[in-house]
C-alpha cells in the first residue's frame, strides 16, 4: 500500500506500484486539468504536477515514489493563487487553445513560491520542459512576470474587459476556464458506462477484406461490440 496526500486528501493506493501518476489522476481520480500530451514520453510538460513543492511530470512519475508525498494539481491549488496566475495568463494573451496551459501554470506556481521576483531568464529556464504550439512563449513570460508582481505586492487582479470595439483586444472565449483546467477537452469527458472505440486497420494497405473472425476478440474482458 502506498499512502500520500493528494489535494489535501489522504490517499491509500493498493494498485500496481509501477503505475504512472498521470493515468491515476486522470482515470481513477477524474482530475483532468493536467493533460496527456505526449503519451508518456515526458517531452511536452502538459502533465506537470507539484510534488513536495517541486514541479514534476506525472507521466514519468511512478506511484511507488509517492509514499508520504504531498501532491497538488491545479484542482487543489489555493484559489487566490490560481486566480492570480490564471488571470495574468488571460490578460497577457498567453492562453490560446489552452491544452498546455494548466501545466505551465503549475510550473509558474512552483517557481513563484520559491522565487517571488524571477527574471525573464529564470522564467525561460523554468518553462523549458514545456511545449506550446500557439503562443510563441513571449506572452507566457509576460504573464509570469505579471503574476509575480501581483502576488509579491498583494495586489488585486481582474480579467481585463473592453468595450468590444473593433481593434481593441478582448479576452479569448473560455480562456480562464482553459487556464485553470476547468475547460473540458474530448479526452476529459466522462459519463457512467462510457464506452471507448478503436479502429483496427488492415496490415496490408491494399488488401480487400473478405471475412473477419472476431470470436477470440469478443471473449476479451471489457469488449462490448466489434
Amino acid at each position: 500500500m502506498i499512502t500520500f496526500t493528494l489535494n489535501n486528501e489522504k490517499i491509500e493506493f493498493h494498485g500496481d506500484a509501477d503505475t504512472m501518476l498521470l493515468p491515476f489522476l486522470r482515470e481513477q481520480r477524474k482530475l483532468t486539468a493536467l493533460k496527456n500530451g505526449c503519451s508518456g514520453e515526458g517531452i511536452c510538460g502538459a502533465c506537470t504536477v507539484e510534488i513536495n513543492g517541486r514541479a514534476r511530470l506525472a507521466c514519468t512519475t511512478r506511484m511507488r515514489s509517492l509514499h508520504d508525498a504531498v501532491v497538488l494539481t491545479p484542482e487543489g491549488f489555493p484559489p487566490e493563487v490560481l486566480k492570480v496566475i490564471a488571470t495574468a495568463f488571460v490578460n497577457k494573451g498567453a492562453v490560446q487553445c489552452g491544452f498546455c496551459t494548466p501545466g505551465f501554470i503549475t510550473r509558474i506556481k512552483v517557481l513563484l513560491q520559491n522565487n517571488p521576483a524571477p527574471s525573464v531568464a529564470e522564467i525561460q529556464k523554468a518553462i523549458r520542459p514545456h511545449l506550446c504550439r500557439c503562443t510563441g512563449y513571449k506572452k507566457i513570460e509576460a504573464a509570469a512576470l505579471h503574476a509575480a508582481e501581483v502576488l509579491r505586492n498583494h495586489q488585486q487582479i481582474q480579467i481585463t474587459t473592453t468595450s468590444g470595439k473593433v481593434g481593441q483586444p478582448h479576452p479569448k472565449y473560455q480562456a480562464y476556464e482553459a487556464a485553470t483546467g476547468a475547460k473540458k477537452f474530448v479526452d476529459d469527458l466522462y459519463v457512467d458506462e462510457m464506452l471507448h472505440a478503436a479502429l483496427r486497420l488492415s496490415d496490408p494497405p491494399r488488401a480487400k477484406v473478405l471475412k473477419i473472425d472476431t470470436s477470440e476478440a469478443e471473449k476479451l474482458p471489457g469488449v462490448v461490440r466489434l
